[in-house]
């Protein structure tokens, strides 16, 4: 019989995320709360609504918080309560996430685990996706002063993971989200090359064929040219984000 981990895993693989994450959590180590962190976030991202969503959110802050207690060097770990962080910013709105110190706690937290391996490709979309949620966020210029945080680092980074881990559309589909958000000519023309690549690889779960859909999604919208329908679609896309009433220029 699959030891709970591998049972998780699998049931994470078909989709199955807060069944999945339940399970992992009988593991009881460090390897198993970070796959349960997992789990509850996707299932907050994806799968659930309401007051179920809310609290599968916090859900996978604990698990991953309890994950590092017991091992402080574990990347999964350190990567989804970054991510964890990020959907409580969007959550709450950028102010109070600000106030409450969340984005630079997962600063810190992406620096510890590229720390422990540079060249992870996780940890640098993660990276990127910190930068770019910034700088979508508070503009290129309170972006620096408040968090050293740039599009350029956003650049570099997704373009890392993706020279890492050329085969993962998700990277992919992430990197064309935060230059929708961006905006522009070259932005959208770069967005539509990631999309149109990342469409042309294969899905080796339910993750990732849910990332596929979405990217035919943003390509349908990139490829129309309405800006408001092209911010609209993003932020629909975008777990936690909210729909802003009017579009705009997020930063150049």
């Amino acid at each position: 019989m699959a030891a709970p981990y591998d049972q998780a895993q699998a049931l994470f693989d078909d989709g199955r995320y807060a069944e999945a994450a339940r399970l992992a959590t009988i593991a009881g180590d460090s390897k198993g709360l970070a796959l349960a962190a997992r789990c509850w976030l996707a299932a907050a991202a994806y799968t659930l609504d309401g007051a179920e969503k809310s609290q599968a959110l916090v859900a996978g802050e604990q698990a991953a918080r309890a994950a590092l207690a017991k091992n402080p060097d574990n990347i999964e770990a350190l990567l989804h309560l970054v991510i964890a962080l990020g959907y409580k910013s969007r959550d709450r709105g950028y102010i109070k996430a600000h106030f409450a110190g969340y984005g630079k706690e997962a600063g810190k937290l992406i620096d510890r685990a590229l720390r422990l391996d540079r060249d992870n490709a996780w940890a640098r979309a993660v990276k990127a996706g910190w930068h770019a949620e910034i700088v979508a966020a508070a503009g290129g210029l309170l972006a620096k002063i408040l968090y050293g945080a740039s599009r350029r680092e956003a650049d570099l980074n997704f373009e890392a993971a993706i020279g890492a881990d050329p085969d993962n559309p998700v990277f992919r589909i992430e990197y064309a989200k935060a230059l929708l958000r961006i905006g522009g000519r070259r932005a959208t023309a770069k967005a539509r090359h990631e999309l149109e690549t990342g469409l042309s690889l294969p899905a080796t779960g339910a993750f990732e064929k849910r990332a596929l859909a979405e990217a035919g999604e943003l390509l349908a919208a990139a490829n129309k040219g309405n800006r408001r329908q092209i911010v609209n679609t993003v932020r629909r896309l975008s777990p936690f984000a909210r729909i802003p009433r009017s579009p705009r220029k997020l930063s150049r």
